[in-house]
């Protein structure tokens, strides 16, 4: 019993060590990034919903990492699916070691990212301009 105790307190330090460096490796490898907690805020208006499927992630501490990620846009209003993209990154681990794949990953994540935030950005901007031809010259509201 006494083991049992003492291995389930292990277990929980180890977890809670892992989090804690997990913390702050986000915080040193993407310092000006903003992290935000999921559920967000129900009072925020969402516009998409994205869905990503990790397809493949294979890492060697001696060699590149593969990191390909198939993604897709969702607009809530239609619930049609407006946007599916892959997105493909093979990065050299620079440390070779864990802190190094750890840095590697969360740089691949945050293009990843990068990349999902400029597509719907453009499809805003199309959708934008589909509409503003839609409406009078003699009637459009000019906004800087």
């Amino acid at each position: 019993m006494r083991q049992t105790l003492v291995f389930i307190i292990f277990c929980f330090i180890v977890f809670l060590l892992i989090y804690l460096k997990g913390f702050l490796l986000r915080a040193q490898v993407l310092p000006g990034a903003k992290f935000t907690l999921y559920p967000w805020n129900p009072s925020v208006a969402v516009k998409y919903w994205v869905i990503v499927e990790i397809v493949q992630l294979d890492s060697e501490l001696d060699r590149d990492m593969t990191f390909v990620a198939q993604w897709l846009g969702i607009d809530l209003q239609t619930m049609k699916t407006v946007i599916i993209k892959r997105y493909v990154s093979h990065q050299p681990i620079i440390p070779q070691n864990y802190s190094g794949l750890s840095k590697t990953l969360s740089t691949a994540c945050a293009l990843l990212s990068n990349e999902i935030v400029e597509a719907l950005a453009t499809l805003e901007t199309q959708a934008r301009v589909k509409r503003d031809a839609l409406v009078p010259k003699e009637n459009r509201i000019i906004d800087y």
